[in-house]
């Protein structure tokens, strides 16, 4: 009798142990920092995150800026009115980037600036 109670015993201490091994969900491999898939789900949040803040930037108003992100490194693209708002624009991902220091992430900022010479011809002027 002895004996049928400690296999008992064994078989049940083996399932509670067994039970704190269980596979992981994906949602919790995503969230784990781990995979494909978790860089792909974490390079699009850093790009809604940077597409939201340079939205809200009242200084970047009407500026053509294209974001890309490919294993945590944010590309800024396009063509600014003035050098005032391609730095602030890297100043505002370079805000977001700083949440996602843990995945190594940055900023390639390669806004060009519009030419004053531009602004000239288009103004008339310097022909």
């Amino acid at each position: 009798m002895r004996q049928r109670a400690y296999g008992l015993l064994g078989i049940v201490g083996l399932a509670v142990a067994l039970s704190g091994c269980s596979a992981k969900t994906p949602s919790e491999a995503t969230s784990s920092g781990q995979g494909t898939l978790n860089n792909v789900s974490k390079d699009a949040q850093i790009e809604a995150d940077v597409k939201a803040a340079l939205a809200a930037d009242p200084a970047l108003k009407g500026e053509k800026i294209t974001v890309s992100v490919k294993d945590a490194q944010v590309s800024l693209d396009g063509t600014v009115k003035s050098i005032a708002a391609h730095d602030e624009a890297e100043k505002d991902v370079d805000q977001v980037v700083q949440k996602y220091a843990s995945v190594n992430a940055g900023v390639i900022n390669n806004l060009l600036v519009a030419s004053d010479r531009t602004a000239i011809s288009q103004n008339g002027e310097g022909r």
